[in-house]
């Protein structure tokens, strides 16, 4: 048997609305007793059920304050959530950008010398560098120079031997050096190569060169 309620809120699939339905004498479809329609809150989907009186108003009532208050905190999980993701996104951005400004007047003055000097910064190895440190807001600022073919290479140095320099080649190319003392009573280690940027990436996880960026 299908019923239909023909409350506002049941046609507009508010089922909250469903306690409003007034006790109805429903012998006649074959159910004894008087009671009040209403969601059964342990079926899965949920269903519209019939609540026999012996249940009590107060009960129904008990059920319905008990769902209001798990999707009013629920809701309010949400929210909460929500609000979260959107100060993390605009606290990354803004690293990013603070990060992007600490080198534009260098590659400025870079782009200046290079074409003074009548050769020019290669546009692609600019863009993957930026891209670079877009990937890494927060690492400390590198020492950043142009080479005499266009290219721009940045270098990170620390106290204990530590070296990470990347000379960026343009279409998602990078090419490193390493120099990491992995403890203070072990030989330096050394690597040198070519990577992509996202190989670059675990190479710095490899190599824990975490602190060598000032992460």
């Amino acid at each position: 048997m299908v019923l239909a309620a023909s409350s506002e809120a049941g046609l507009e699939g508010d089922p909250s609305g469903l306690e409003g339905l007034p006790e109805t004498d429903m012998t006649r479809l074959g159910v004894k007793g008087s009671g009040c329609m209403g969601i059964d809150p342990s079926s899965h989907p949920q269903r519209i059920t019939w609540i026999p009186k012996r249940r009590g108003s107060i009960v129904w009532q008990s059920d319905q304050n008990e769902r209001v208050d798990s999707w009013l905190m629920i809701a309010q999980l949400v929210a909460d959530a929500s609000e979260q993701l959107m100060a993390n996104a605009s606290a990354e951005g803004g690293a990013i950008d603070s990060a992007l400004d600490a080198y534009n007047s260098r590659i400025a003055y870079l782009r200046d010398e290079a074409t003074h000097d009548g050769y020019g910064l290669n546009k692609r190895s600019e863009d993957d560098f930026k891209q670079f440190v877009r990937s890494r807001p927060y690492m400390r600022k590198g020492n950043l120079v142009l080479m005499d073919n266009g290219n721009l290479r940045a270098i990170w140095k620390d106290e204990q031997g530590g070296r990470l320099g990347l000379q960026f080649l343009g279409g998602n190319m990078v090419q490193y050096v390493i120099f990491r003392r992995r403890q203070a009573d072990q030989a330096i280690s050394r690597a040198t190569g070519r990577d992509s940027l996202e190989g670059i990436v675990r190479q710095i996880d490899a190599f824990r060169l975490h602190s060598l960026l000032g992460e």
